[in-house]
């Protein structure tokens, strides 16, 4: 009786923490889909990496993070990166928005190992930086011309420096 009962807490306690890392992904997805980008972002998953592709027009931008961080997690980071970071002029009336803003600072709040002072004057770009630094995050744009697609190579660590956000 006493294994059948460990079992089932085992079981519920399984659970119940899939259903939190559920909602999770579903609360860094469901606010990517609420955003201007939503139409031209791909995500795609792989055992060597995580990546987001947002293509607005002939640019795509595309981060990657290595494939030891989960998709949940990867998704999460890419919104605030997405809110906070990306440099698409489309963006800007989301980031004006004051519930879009409050969702990104939980969502980023939530990032695992996300060590940096909430109250701290750069927590944005201290939580965006650690994340990077952990999982290898690595960037691309991907100029789509006339049947000819060339990329080149950006340090998200260098767009977070630069970005405005705190």
């Amino acid at each position: 009786m006493r294994i059948v009962r460990q079992a089932v807490l085992i079981g519920v306690s399984l659970a119940l923490s899939l259903g939190v890392q559920s909602k999770e992904v579903t609360d860094a997805a469901q606010f990517i889909k609420a955003s201007p980008a939503s139409d031209s972002i791909e995500f795609k998953s792989t055992k060597r990496n995580q990546s987001a592709e947002y293509c607005p027009d002939n640019t795509c931008e595309v981060v990657r993070a290595r494939g030891s961080v989960s998709a949940a997690e990867f998704k999460k980071f890419y919104a605030a990166y997405l809110f906070y970071v990306s440099s698409y002029n489309y963006l800007t009336n989301w980031r004006a928005d004051n519930e879009a803003q409050s969702q990104a600072r939980d969502i980023l709040s939530s990032l695992k190992g996300n060590s940096c002072g909430a109250s701290s004057a750069d927590y944005v770009k201290c939580s965006l930086k650690t994340f990077i630094q952990k999982n290898g995050v690595t960037g691309s744009f991907v100029r789509h011309d006339e049947g000819t697609k060339g990329a080149t190579a950006f340090s998200p660590l260098e767009e977070v420096a630069k970005s405005q956000s705190k």
